[in-house]
């Protein structure tokens, strides 16, 4: 029925749509909001619709009908709006309100119906500026127009009805200002027709739900603060999250690296321990001569199934000519120590597999040219093996005989 003149208002009068957003944009957002946000928003309107001796209150489910007092009947409430806002303010629906819509009853309007051919776009405004006042029997510039035409519009030149709809312009300034002590914002004024209010809005664009829009904007910077916050705390709880996923993926690419490097560094201690008795053999072959004869004397003794555990160095003792170890009493009687062959005795502990082991072991070491008084001292076992020590002493060759040789 209004498909033509809501297609001309929308480009009249900004694009506002049944929500008051002035921007089609706008209400694409506002209409895929939640809707608990979008009452939030912008709460429900509430509709008040008055008759000759009554008046409805509508807002969403609720309605409400009462008898308007005997001053109020026949739009007498206009001349009353102090006393017309206090009968009226306890009647009003329950709840946050901040806009309404007045629907007039017919004998506050004039209709003029007209037979023409079928305008639409540039003509009709045209028309609706310049022609159609004329049809209207009051004084130019006194009131509002709006065109509509009937539902069943035919193709464009052929003739059709349009229904002209004119309302002072006092009365929608008094609405307004009823509206304004009621604290509710002007939305809408439309007039009831042949049983159904008409889709036609006679408050000018700039005045539409304007306070309505100023405590709206309030709010609606205040829900973008919250949602920018919101998505703030969001971002950084997915960025948390992230670099927690990160850590675990770089924890569990540890993981598999962690025996390598365990390994890695059991070879390193190995390394260095092995150089560090390298170069003890070193300065045992530079600095202790004794030393470094008896272990490559031990070394090419020792069988498969015996291991050391231990090598102590003793006292040292001069020999005489036969090789045997001095006493005290033979060493102090003034013979000279330079020619006679120092003994050095060695304490050695280790272990053995078996008995055989350990006597080849000792045969060994009795028949190495180096190496003197080899004695076992004791044996014993100990889980499952059997440890040994014993005692050798190492001869070190005559500097004279040497000399000689």
């Amino acid at each position: 029925m209004a498909q033509e003149i809501s297609r001309w208002r929308e480009k009249t009068d900004g694009g506002s749509g049944p929500d008051g957003i002035q921007n089609k944009w706008g209400r694409a957002l506002f209409a895929r909001l939640p809707v608990s946000l979008r009452r939030w928003l912008r709460p429900a309107p509430v509709t008040v619709e008055w008759t000759a001796t009554k008046i409805i209150v509508r807002r969403e489910r609720q309605e409400r009908r009462e008898a308007l007092p005997p001053a109020f009947c026949h739009l007498n409430f206009f001349r009353h709006p102090l006393e017309t806002a206090e009968w009226l303010r306890p009647r009003l629906p329950a709840g946050r309100a901040a806009s309404c819509r007045w629907v007039l009853p017919e004998e506050a309007a004039c209709l003029q119906s007209l037979d023409l051919p079928y305008l639409q776009g540039q003509e009709l405004r045209e028309f609706l500026r310049w022609e159609g006042p004329r049809s209207i029997p009051w004084e130019e510039g006194t009131f509002y127009l709006e065109g509509l035409y009937r539902p069943e519009t035919p193709a464009t030149g052929e003739n059709t009805t349009l229904l002209l709809v004119a309302l002072p312009k006092e009365q929608v300034a008094g609405l307004a200002a009823l509206g304004t002590l009621l604290g509710l914002a002007t939305e809408e004024v439309t007039v009831r027709a042949a049983g159904q209010a008409l889709p036609l809005n006679f408050v000018p664009p700039a005045q539409r739900g304007s306070r309505q829009w100023k405590s709206r904007g309030c709010r609606a910077v205040a829900v973008a603060l919250l949602i920018a916050t919101c998505g703030r705390v969001a971002w950084t709880a997915y960025g948390l999250q992230e670099a927690r996923a990160a850590s675990r993926q770089m924890a569990a690419g540890l993981a598999t690296w962690r025996p390598v490097a365990r390994d890695y560094g059991a070879a390193r201690a190995e390394e260095k321990e092995t150089e560090a008795r390298r170069e003890a053999w070193l300065r045992a072959k530079g600095n202790h001569p004794s030393w470094y004869r008896t272990l490559l004397a031990l070394a090419r003794a020792i069988p498969a199934g015996c291991r050391l555990t231990e090598i102590v160095q003793e006292d040292m003792a001069p020999t005489g000519p036969s090789g045997k170890p001095m006493g005290k009493k033979e060493a102090a009687v003034g013979r000279n120590p330079v020619r006679e062959r120092p003994v050095h005795s060695f304490l050695v502990r280790g272990e053995a597999l078996d008995s055989d082991s350990l006597r080849r072991f000792l045969a060994a070491l009795e028949q190495d040219q180096g190496l003197s008084g080899v004695r076992l001292l004791e044996t014993g076992v100990i889980r499952g093996r059997q440890t040994f020590s014993l005692r050798l002493g190492r001869r070190e060759p005559d500097p004279g005989r040497e000399g000689k040789a």
